[in-house]
């Protein structure tokens, strides 16, 4: 039993998952992010080469940011996905996952949009880990990270405990705002699955007791239920999602106008007529 504050939970994911790779910086590293809800993992995939112009090796991402679903006026009726919870009760980030490389040496980790002067495409509080020989828990204590590292390689340049100043700070830790999880600096193949990602050692408001092997566990009922909801055999539910509800006013508005307009129709051939 331990006292954390889930952030992501793959079984049941509330956030946007994708991959980002260094071919925007004309790397040819190569990666894919699969959500697999059924088995409750996300899948995190790819090979990391050197980037020809730099002769270095580049990086590939899993990230996600807080912020709302869907696109336009729809995305803005719709309720936000994705937000982070307040940590700053907590001291150390935990993630439950397996791999089957656990030799690559480039595993890193980050969170925030913080910036510190003079590092270009440095953003956030960086973090390295080693992944498991197959299942296992990471844990990393917040004060492992720090916003002062190298964008080209992804080291850290001033740790923490060296400066406090680099260290993340509270306004970071209440709203982590991005996550991402990379290979980076290091060339190699790598395959993690994330079970789930937590903030632990909490204490204070919002903090849950997480039984960790209950937790993991899904019964048959709970995977029925979400796979009705997801091919939207629940029709109560689909009808009460925001864009069924909006669907519904904009049809009695649309009627009720209408109504209203051959209302004043005929009122107004009445006058007229003898």
């Amino acid at each position: 039993m331990a006292t954390e504050i889930p952030i992501e939970v793959f079984s049941n994911p509330k956030h946007e998952w994708h991959a980002k790779n260094d071919p925007v910086m004309g790397g040819e590293s190569t990666s894919t992010v699969t959500i697999d809800t059924d088995s409750g993992v996300g899948i995190f995939d790819g090979e990391v080469v050197n980037v020809p112009f730099l002769d270095a090796p580049g990086f590939i991402t899993m990230e996600t940011k807080a912020g709302r679903s869907g696109k336009g006026w729809i995305k803005r009726l719709l309720p936000k996905a994705g937000d982070f919870p307040d940590v700053s009760s907590c001291s150390a980030l935990q993630m439950v996952m397996t791999s089957t490389t656990p030799e690559y040496k480039g595993y890193r980790v980050s969170f925030g949009n913080v910036h510190v002067p003079g590092g270009r495409y440095a953003y956030g509080y960086k973090a390295d880990f080693k992944a498991p020989n197959g299942e296992g828990t990471v844990t990393i204590p917040f004060n492992q990270f720090s916003a002062k590292w190298d964008d080209a390689t992804g080291d850290q340049i001033v740790t923490c405990a060296e400066n406090p100043k680099y260290c993340p700070d509270d306004e970071t830790l209440k709203s982590m705002q991005t996550f991402a999880l990379w290979g980076e600096g290091v060339a190699g193949n790598l395959h993690i699955e994330l079970k789930s990602i937590s903030a632990v050692d909490c204490s204070g408001n919002g903090v849950v007791v997480l039984d960790t092997a209950a937790h993991n566990t899904r019964s048959a009922a709970e995977t029925v239920v979400e796979q009705q909801v997801r091919d939207g055999s629940n029709a109560t539910d689909s009808f009460l999602h925001p864009i069924g509800v909006v669907a519904f006013v904009a049809f009695v508005a649309l009627f009720g106008t209408k109504l209203i307009r051959r209302k004043r129709k005929d009122d107004a051939y009445n006058k007229i007529l003898p």
